[in-house]
């Protein structure tokens, strides 16, 4: 698996099991687009003028300008863009974990994005592949989030599984070696 940055990655995996699939994306290496803005991925699309592809999970929250000092505290997240609201209406922002990006906003129902709270729970998860999983998690715990299983070692993964303050699921990992 490629890194995305120093040593991580984002895989989002769409929980839903109507199918019986799962739809895993990998976010890979940055570069810019004309815009200036920054890709993941090396494959482009031959019809939008050579900009990559790319997909970013965007967490729809309540309280937004709380979840931006979570995410900071709990995997170290850096703001990318940020764009708050003077009314006092929230935030939205891009942020990065060693070069894996994410989106936040507040949650807004009127068009349609809803937050784990309002929906009762999520409906992805994320898994956020780190060198160092049991510190990441530790750091993560610390900053609030809740422990939904412990960092263990099955089905091929070092893996644990958290619940931010949020309602967002988030597996915290990395692969093991194979032999």
């Amino acid at each position: 698996m490629a890194a995305c940055g120093a040593d991580t990655t984002f895989l989002l995996v769409d929980c839903a099991k109507q199918h019986n699939e799962q739809i895993r994306v990998i976010i890979l290496n940055t570069h810019r687009n004309q815009t200036g803005m920054e890709n993941k991925g090396k494959e482009t699309d031959p019809g939008n003028s050579g900009t990559a592809c790319s997909i970013e999970p965007w967490l729809s929250v309540r309280d937004s300008a709380r979840a931006l000092n979570f995410y900071k505290a709990a995997f170290g997240a850096e703001e990318v863009f940020l764009l708050e609201d003077p009314g006092g209406g929230g935030l939205v922002a891009n942020l990065s974990i060693n070069g894996a990006t994410f989106w936040i906003g507040e949650e807004s129902p009127q068009h349609g994005n809803f937050s784990p709270a309002s929906l009762g729970g999520g409906t992805v998860r994320i898994i956020l592949t780190v060198a160092d999983p049991d510190h990441m998690f530790a750091r993560a715990l610390g900053a609030g989030a809740s422990q939904v299983f412990p960092v263990g070692e099955e089905y091929g993964w070092k893996l644990g599984r958290l619940k931010d303050p949020f309602g967002h699921d988030w597996e915290i990992g990395h692969p093991l070696e194979t032999k």
